[in-house]
C-alpha cells in the first residue's frame, strides 16, 4: 500500500506546479472578489480528482498490467487510490481551514461557521470519489470522463429546476442537522463504493 501511495505521489509531483499556481490563482481570486469560499470550492475539486489523475497516467502507461505480475492484490490497488483521494481531500481542508482562520482575523468569520464549511469541503470530495472511482475502474478514463461530468453537472442543474419550479429548501436548522450526519452517510457510501470497485476490478482483464 505504502509503495503504490508514493508511485502516485511521485507521479503527482509533475503536477504540483500547475496545482500550486491553480490554488494561488483561485486565493487572489476568492479574496479580491470577498469571496472566499471559492477558493475552498476549487480545492476540494482539485483534490478530488487527483486520484482520477493518477489512473490516467496508469492506463497510458498500461501500469495495471506490471501490477498485477507483482505480488499485489487488486484489492490492495482499488483501496490505494480511495486513501489517496482521502489524503489528498484531508490535505486540502487542512489547507482552506488555515487561510479560513487567517481570513478570520480580520473579518467577522465565526469559527463554527469554518468549520462547518471544512466538514461541507471534505464530504463533497470524498462523496465525489465515491461516486466517480466505481465508474472509472469500470469504464476506463476517457468514457469515465464523459460519466464523471455528468455527476457533477446533474446536481447543479437540480437544483436549478428546484428553484423555478419553486421548491423551498429544507430550513437552516435541518441543513446544519444533515451536514452533522452527512460524514456517516459518506462514510457508508465510500465504503460501499470499495466493495463495488472492488468486484469490477476483479474482473477487468490487461
Amino acid at each position: 500500500m505504502k509503495g503504490l501511495l508514493l508511485k502516485d505521489f511521485y507521479a503527482l509531483r509533475k503536477q504540483g506546479r500547475v496545482i500550486f499556481a491553480l490554488s494561488i490563482f483561485y486565493l487572489i481570486l476568492g479574496l479580491s472578489s470577498g469571496n472566499i469560499g471559492m477558493f475552498g470550492t476549487m480545492i476540494t475539486l482539485l483534490s478530488a480528482m487527483l486520484p482520477i489523475t493518477t489512473m490516467s497516467y496508469d492506463e497510458y502507461h498500461k501500469w495495471d498490467r506490471y501490477a498485477l505480475a507483482m505480488p499485489v492484490s487488486r484489492k490492495t490497488i482499488v483501496l490505494s487510490k480511495y486513501c489517496l483521494g482521502i489524503i489528498c481531500s484531508l490535505a486540502a481542508s487542512l489547507l482552506v481551514l488555515l487561510v479560513n482562520l487567517l481570513m478570520s482575523l480580520t473579518n467577522d468569520l465565526s469559527l463554527i461557521l469554518i468549520l462547518q464549511s471544512n466538514l461541507v469541503f471534505i464530504v463533497v470530495a470524498n462523496l465525489f470519489l465515491a461516486i466517480v472511482l466505481p465508474i472509472i475502474f469500470k469504464f476506463g478514463i476517457e468514457k469515465g470522463r464523459m460519466i464523471m461530468l455528468m455527476v457533477i453537472a446533474l446536481p447543479t442543474l437540480g437544483l436549478i429546476l428546484l428553484g423555478k419550479l419553486g421548491v423551498s429548501l429544507p430550513s437552516e436548522q435541518v441543513l446544519i442537522r444533515m451536514l452533522y450526519l452527512s460524514p456517516i452517510v459518506v462514510f457508508i457510501l465510500v465504503f460501499l463504493s470499495i466493495q463495488l470497485s472492488n468486484k469490477i476490478y476483479q474482473q477487468k482483464e490487461f
